[in-house]
């Protein structure tokens, strides 16, 4: 699993823990609700990407509520873990920015690790939201 930043991010969040680091994401889903998916990972080596033998948990779920809901849900539930094992976190949210004006952004992150990936073929079929 992967977190893909498209148009429809609405914005990321970020904390260190003790041995590893949990990273949130929330987006528009095609169908008007809005989909969080997290996952904590827990390193196990200093490399990036698909050598490394970090373990990571994916959680992911819809939810029927405001953006701003969403958004101070996220902000919470950050906000705990960072109060609980005294680290620090990071918020960014998408706004009106574009697609690469966020990127940049993210790229600039503390512990961040980027992707790009080609796009599809214009021929290719859309990809559809899981139920």
């Amino acid at each position: 699993m992967t977190i893909e930043i498209t148009e429809r991010t609405i914005g990321l969040w970020h904390c260190e823990l003790p041995d590893g680091n949990w990273l949130a994401h929330l987006e528009h889903t095609a169908d008007g609700r809005i989909q969080l998916t997290y996952r904590v990972r827990w390193y196990r080596d200093d490399k990036l990407g698909p050598d490394s033998e970090d373990i990571k948990n994916w959680y992911s779920g819809t939810m029927q509520v405001s953006e701003a809901d969403a958004i101070a849900q996220c902000r919470a539930v950050m906000e705990a873990i960072v109060e609980a094992i005294g680290g620090a976190g990071w918020e960014l949210l998408k706004g009106a920015r574009t697609l690469d004006e966020f990127l940049q952004l993210l790229q600039a992150m503390p512990n961040m690790h980027t992707q790009t990936v080609p796009a599809p073929p214009a021929d290719a079929p859309p990809c559809q939201d899981a139920p």
